[in-house]
């Protein structure tokens, strides 16, 4: 077996690193763990809440052990890795920085496996989880993805070439990350802990997004309209002035006794789509999916949990409608 080289994640058949996640049931952390382990590695954890968690769920499906008491066992070649919740003072990390261990940051360590991937990470104030779902739950039956999303749920394979990852902009975390393509749903002021204005959010977002061949942008959003992007950008949204975008042009639609708002039309150039969508905001998670021009296949075959697709190719005279 070939080994793959995945920066620190170097796998080969029995040649596996060993990490440990401090504040593993914390859902970045234990999405993280999960990936780790299904990319060949060996690993375990630490946290201070006992009670039972949904982010728990993956943990236990991978036999990933957690210790919830200081001076367990640890091998000495193990790679630390920490919440950053947990404070350098806490018990648990004084006590594996006694041992000699190596530390490497919780976000160092994501930007190390965005590198090795096709990597598509999405941004923005809100829409991210749902943004991310849509999309890795589009590539993850047709094509096949990695992919990391803020509820807990992570998954990898080193065969996948492509990686959906949720990007929080909390603390510049996302600044370690490394975009093949850029999604951002939105940018409003949040986080005033750590940035001073709305304008400081802007730069970073900017930044960001600068690192991606292709960024993929909600047009309708008045700060993304302010970004001075040197990467190709392809606007979406429900205004005519994107790339894509949707018009909702009948009301009040009822489908198998599901509460849907109405029945939108999405453009783009000469072609047209129509989906029935559960509410504007959907819609627009919907849309930034289909945008991504190479998954538009897949993503007309697709029914989601999130969301249901019918396909309808509009014509002058001649209409065919696909349900999904």
């Amino acid at each position: 077996m070939m080994p793959i080289n995945v920066g620190h994640l170097f796998l080969e058949r029995n040649n596996f690193m060993k990490y440990f996640c401090v504040g593993i049931k914390g859902s970045g952390m234990s999405t993280l763990a999960q990936i780790l382990s299904d990319l060949g590695n060996r690993v375990s954890g630490y946290d201070d809440n006992k009670n039972h968690t949904f982010t728990e769920e993956g943990l236990i499906k991978r036999d990933i052990k957690i210790f919830y008491e200081v001076g367990h066992p640890i091998d000495k070649d193990t790679i630390v890795t920490y919440s950053k919740a947990f404070s350098l003072e806490h018990p648990e990390l004084v006590y594996l920085k006694s041992l000699g261990l190596k530390f490497i940051s919780y976000n160092e360590l994501l930007g190390d496996l965005t590198r090795k991937f096709q990597t598509i990470c999405v941004c923005g104030t809100h829409g991210k989880t749902t943004t991310s779902t849509m999309i890795s739950d589009i590539l993850k039956t047709n094509i096949g993805t990695n992919y990391f999303i803020g509820d807990g749920s992570g998954y990898a394979d080193p065969k996948n070439k492509l990686f959906v990852i949720e990007s929080c902009e909390f603390q510049r975390h996302f600044l370690s990350y490394h975009p093949y393509i850029g999604v951002v749903t939105n940018i409003e002021l949040e986080h005033t802990e750590c940035y001073k204005d709305i304008n400081d959010i802007i730069k970073t977002f900017n930044i960001f997004l600068d690192k991606a061949s292709l960024v993929v942008a909600c047009g309708d959003d008045t700060n993304i309209r302010k970004l001075n992007l040197k990467s190709k950008v392809y606007y979406y949204g429900l205004g005519t002035s994107n790339d894509l975008y949707a018009i909702k042009y009948e009301n009040n639609i009822d489908l198998n006794n599901s509460d849907y708002d109405g029945r939108w039309i999405l453009e783009e150039k000469e072609n047209e789509f129509i989906l029935y969508q559960n509410g504007e905001y959907n819609s627009n998670h919907y849309i930034v999916s289909l945008e991504q021009r190479e998954l538009e296949q897949e993503l007309m075959k697709k029914k989601g949990r999130y969301y249901r697709l019918f396909e309808e190719q509009v014509k002058k005279n001649d209409e065919k409608q696909i349900t999904g």
